[in-house]
């Protein structure tokens, strides 16, 4: 792994895998483990259309990323691409959007995350509400303190971490298709 400061005065230190890693991650989201249940109820067997057409378009997006950060290699990502292409009220109205659309998912899955952990402990009768205090919104909170600390260390070690999470994440829904077509 090269660390560079470019001249922007970042410095790159991600390895080509932990990027590829944050982009997987990023295309599977963490929508898919909290949206199936009720996708299934709306959809019914449907839904594997929905995660067919989805997948095309997730494609679709992860080529304009690629063909834009090959043509373009300057830290900010999409502001940068916008900045370039575009007059200057896009690529503010870009990077404020992008914020808030980061902010969101984030959030999304701390409160995801808070509520499958709590839930999960509570269901296996390990720990009840602490201190009148929900689970789900203690672990969302530790979820959020603990990423926040991951940033704050740098992005080798957010890479280091977010290359762990999408191995897992991949191996969750690898063990999922698997128990699914077992039982088939």
């Amino acid at each position: 792994m090269s660390v560079k400061a470019n001249s922007s005065g970042l410095v790159r230190s991600l390895s080509l895998s932990q990027a590829i890693m944050i982009g997987v991650a990023s295309m599977i989201g963490g929508a898919i483990f909290v949206l199936v249940g009720p996708g299934i109820s709306a959809a019914g067997p449907a839904l594997i259309i929905a995660f067919l057409l989805n997948g095309i378009i997730t494609l679709f997006t992860a080529l304009t990323y690629a063909e834009l950060g090959s043509a373009l290699p300057a830290t900010g990502g999409g502001y940068k691409w916008v900045r370039e292409g575009l007059p200057r009220p896009n690529s503010y109205l870009s990077g404020w959007m992008a914020w808030f659309a980061h902010t969101i998912a984030g959030s999304l899955y701390a409160v995801a995350f808070g509520t499958f952990f709590g839930h999960l402990l509570k269901s296996a009768e390990i720990i009840d509400d602490t201190f009148g205090i929900p689970l789900e919104k203690l672990f969302a909170v530790i979820a959020i303190i603990i990423f926040t600390i991951v940033n704050i260390r740098g992005s080798s070690h957010t890479g280091k971490v977010g290359s762990a999470i999408t191995f897992t994440q991949l191996g969750i829904i690898a063990a999922l298709v698997i128990a699914a077509l077992v039982a088939m």
